[in-house]
């Protein structure tokens, strides 16, 4: 049973739009959170989260609110 039609889980790189990743979600609780793999001879990878207001670079498809 889908919660939330319309809703959508969309994700920015550096402000630039990506793409929508869900749609029509079910309601509840979600967790941000990333998952990376890297090769043994590869070196480890980082990410960094930004949940604002403070952006670094304002998500372009998104207005400002206030």
């Amino acid at each position: 049973m889908v919660d939330c039609v319309g809703s959508e889980i969309f994700f920015f790189k550096i402000g630039v739009y990506q793409s929508v990743v869900f749609k029509d979600l079910f309601g509840g609780r979600y967790y941000l959170t990333a998952s990376m793999y890297t090769l043994p001879n590869e070196p480890n990878c980082t990410v960094k989260f930004n949940f604002g207001p403070d952006f670094e670079f304002f998500p372009l498809r998104i207005s400002k609110i206030g």
